[in-house]
């Protein structure tokens, strides 16, 4: 395994724990496509998450 794998590999294993309460949430909204109802309030979650990151929508 190169350096970088190895890595990536660790830091999902520093996250793990906030990895998966996030696809918990995720999870928990029905965004079932037809009729792609909750589209919104999962976008909004999203939005959410990145900004708090540091990331900006355009």
């Amino acid at each position: 395994m190169n350096i970088k794998s190895e890595n990536l590999l660790n830091e999902i294993e520093k996250r793990k724990d906030d990895l998966i309460d996030l696809t918990q949430k995720l999870i928990r909204i029905p965004t079932l496509n037809p009729p792609g109802n909750n589209y919104l309030e999962i976008c909004e979650f999203l939005k959410q998450r990145m900004e708090k990151v540091g990331l900006r929508q355009n």
